[in-house]
């Protein structure tokens, strides 16, 4: 029949990982939170989860601090930086608009397109 795959048992330390990465990427990053109807748009949610899950294990210092005596931020760290850093600027974007003299309603049109 052919190797079907790996077994993971916790005597091989490899599951424990495999648990953490799945409750991290359910947990922080929404890994189980789409509703999507199409496959390829589920497909492409599920990629991007799996990039920023990437991303945050393996550059951890794009967002925290670049000094050496602090380690490294952890994943939920990271995201929590990241949902911080995007909502700022998303509430500028919108002061912005405001400040421009835009309606609610010319916004709401911009931002659901």
């Amino acid at each position: 029949m052919g190797d079907r795959g790996v077994v993971l048992t916790r005597g091989d330390g490899v599951a424990p990982e495999v648990e953490t990465f799945h409750r991290n990427t359910k947990q922080l990053l929404g890994f189980d939170d789409y509703q999507l109807r199409s496959a390829g748009g589920i497909e492409r949610y599920l990629e991007l989860v799996l990039i920023a899950y990437t991303l945050a294990e393996t550059q951890p210092g794009l967002l925290g601090s670049r000094d050496t005596d602090q380690p490294p931020p952890s994943l939920g760290d990271v995201c929590r930086q990241s949902q911080h850093r995007a909502q700022t600027l998303f509430v500028r974007w919108l002061y912005t608009q405001f400040e421009r003299g835009a309606t609610v309603e010319a916004v709401c049109h911009r931002l659901t397109g």
